[in-house]
């Protein structure tokens, strides 16, 4: 048959109890590699929605081997309970329904062999006068106050036992040793399949470790070639390309970081000492319009407007101080410092006019900065566009919008000489040359606009190279 048991037991007092009863009889004894040990039928698991309720249950009661009954007062009045009874005892026999007192009293009456109806509140009215012998039941009644119906509780399990002792057609103490063989079993299997689990993990760990090992050596040869690489680019194009320093000084860290070396180690401590150091900061009030620094580095000309007004600070680099102010009437377009450090000029933006006609432009301004006074004040000729001091600060040259480039002395303001180029003069450059005379480039942009120096001799005769550009020499006075 399909079932090994029926249920019949009313919900609203034995639900719980009748679910433990179920899940006990389907776990005892339960072999390892099947679900259950019984099936066992009870409504509220075996059926589903159904437009018949009693044609389903009639099919189980038909399929199912022994009938159980819960027996209580409220199951003794259930019409359903009653009708599942009268079913069986019409196609069954009463020497396969087994009573399991829930609740209530079940009185035996010996001199008349039945249950007696007065004592007898569990039972149902159509089971009294049915049985020929006293039938042995399972009581549990005490089930009901319980939280907890598990096979681990000693009381429930006898129980259970009871119950299934018919229903397996085999010896109570056989039942239980089938279930401890199994449960044992059980375990077995459960820490074979931990200790299994655990080697599987184990042989994955080192199958994983190892990966990771050669993972880590692969990518420590990458970073080692990369290293060097970097190290070597760094250091061979060190003394080649001076511009290029910081960009060398970053594939040297970069080298490191990936892989120290002794190549790559050299590269940085030579990319190191070519960078530059700041040695130290000034703060101005108002972003300056133009900045020079001196050849030696110890002082610095800042030069700034706030609204009609102009000043030039100049500023000992070393400690920050203010050396010198000096206010001014317009904007500036240039400062130039002579080498030593001793004169400053500078070059007053020109004005431009509002109504058509020629820019004006002020003086320039040649100041003493160790006496703190102005040396000379030079009317500008022209627009000039740029200026520089020579090395001693003894002469000045200017260049103009006009393409001319003049030289003159600081203490007279006499002109030295002068030349004009075919479009405006950009930059002055001077530096020393023999001795007490200077030797400048004028810089120019030619119509396709790129850069070139033009060389021409203001005093002595032109110079021109064979090829790159031209120079010109201005002979001091007296110097032969």
């Amino acid at each position: 048959m399909r079932f090994a048991a029926f249920i019949s037991y009313r919900h609203s007092g034995d639900a719980r109890v009748a679910a433990a009863i179920q899940s006990g009889l389907q776990r005892l004894a339960k072999p390892w590699h099947k679900r259950r040990a019984l099936k066992v039928f009870r409504d509220q698991t075996n059926l589903g929605a159904s437009p018949g309720l009693w044609p389903s249950i009639e099919a189980a009661l038909r399929e199912s081997q022994w009938f159980v009954l819960m027996a209580s007062p409220e199951s003794a009045a259930s019409s359903w309970v009653r009708q599942e009874i009268d079913w069986w005892l019409a196609h069954r026999s009463i020497e396969q329904l087994i009573i399991v007192v829930t609740g209530g009293e079940l009185g035996w009456d010996a001199s008349r062999c039945e249950f007696d109806a007065e004592r007898s509140s569990a039972l149902p009215p159509n089971l009294l006068g049915r049985f020929k012998d006293e039938p042995l039941f399972v009581d549990l009644r005490w089930a009901r106050s319980q939280t907890q119906l598990k096979l681990s509780s000693e009381r429930f399990r006898a129980s259970i036992l009871d119950i299934a002792t018919p229903l397996h057609g085999k010896a109570r103490d056989d039942i239980d040793a089938e279930d401890l063989r199994a449960h044992r079993r059980s375990r077995r299997l459960e820490f074979g399949g931990v200790a299994v689990l655990a080697g599987l993990s184990a042989g994955l760990a080192a199958i994983a470790y190892f990966a990771v090992g050669q993972r880590n050596l692969a990518v420590s040869r990458i970073d080692s070639a990369l290293a060097g690489r970097l190290a070597a680019q760094a250091g061979a194009s060190q003394d080649k390309e001076p511009s290029l320093v910081e960009r060398n000084t970053l594939l040297a860290v970069e080298a490191m970081r990936r892989k120290p070396s002794l190549e790559a180690a050299t590269a940085l401590r030579a990319g190191m000492s070519l960078l530059p150091v700041p040695v130290g900061r000034v703060l101005h009030a108002r972003a300056p319009s133009a900045l020079l620094l001196s050849n030696d580095g110890s002082l610095l000309a800042v030069a700034s407007e706030d609204g009609s007004r102009s000043l030039v600070l100049v500023i000992d680099t070393a400690s920050g101080a203010e050396v010198l102010r000096l206010p001014m009437a317009a904007e500036i377009a240039g400062l130039s410092f002579s080498a030593t450090a001793r004169m400053l000029a500078i070059l007053p933006r020109p004005q431009r006019a509002e109504r058509p006609g020629p820019a004006a432009q002020g003086d320039i301004e040649v100041w003493d900065l160790e006496r703190k006074r102005l040396e000379r004040r030079l009317p500008a000729e022209g627009l000039v566009t740029t200026i520089a001091l020579s090395p001693d600060g003894r002469w000045l040259a200017t260049g103009d919008e006009l393409g001319r480039a003049v030289v003159r002395t600081v203490a007279s303001g006499q002109s030295l000489g002068s030349t004009r180029h075919r479009s405006p003069v950009i930059r002055w450059r001077s530096r020393p040359f023999r001795g007490r005379s200077c030797r400048a480039n004028v810089t120019e942009r030619c119509a396709s606009g790129t850069w070139r120096r033009v060389a021409t001799s203001l005093v002595s005769a032109w110079r021109p190279a064979s090829s790159g550009p031209r120079r010109w020499r201005a002979t001091a006075p007296g110097s032969g």
